[in-house]
């Protein structure tokens, strides 16, 4: 950058020095602000698994679902005992054929730290029956930790779903 211009420099600066990853407005020195987006390709990756989570579910595309979380994963949901990745596969296998998915998931917050994320969440689920036509809406808040696997992608390690 020795050639750079010196709002160029100043807001290279500006940005190195911000770890947020989400977004910052960073003075430069032409007299306005600027907002600048800071999204990280860890962030991305994450919002991303959130959507191919979503897609997948939908799809009962259980192999998708079991490459997005950790060997040992733990699933906290209302009023039923922690379970992990065994019982999460048992659970999918059985409501294929009986209901279908559909849903939605806004991503309120992401923080990566080295290794280790948390991605927070709104989602809304409607569960069709296959045999009555009977379709139930759900909706609440999940918050997840994911970590970086051998092959550096983010899976979930642990996931508190609050949908009721």
């Amino acid at each position: 950058m020795e050639n750079a211009h010196p709002a160029r420099v100043f807001l290279s600066r500006r940005l190195s020095a911000c770890n947020s990853g989400v977004a910052a407005v960073a003075w430069i020195q032409l007299g306005y602000w600027r907002h600048i987006d800071l999204m990280t390709n860890d962030e991305q990756a994450i919002r991303d698994l959130v959507a191919t989570w979503m897609k997948a579910s939908a799809s009962g595309d259980l192999p998708t679902l079991l490459e997005l979380m950790s060997d040992d994963v733990v699933f906290l949901t209302p009023g039923r005992e922690p379970f992990g990745r065994k019982d999460f596969e048992a659970r999918f296998q059985s409501m294929q054929g009986q209901v279908s998915l559909k849903g939605s998931s806004a991503v309120q917050e992401v923080h990566v730290n080295g290794d280790m994320a948390y991605c927070r969440t709104t989602l809304t689920i409607t569960m069709t029956s296959s045999t009555t036509g009977e379709s139930k809406e759900r909706s609440g808040h999940t918050l997840s930790v994911l970590r970086k696997n051998s092959s550096g992608n983010s899976v979930i390690e642990r996931d508190a779903n609050l949908v009721m």
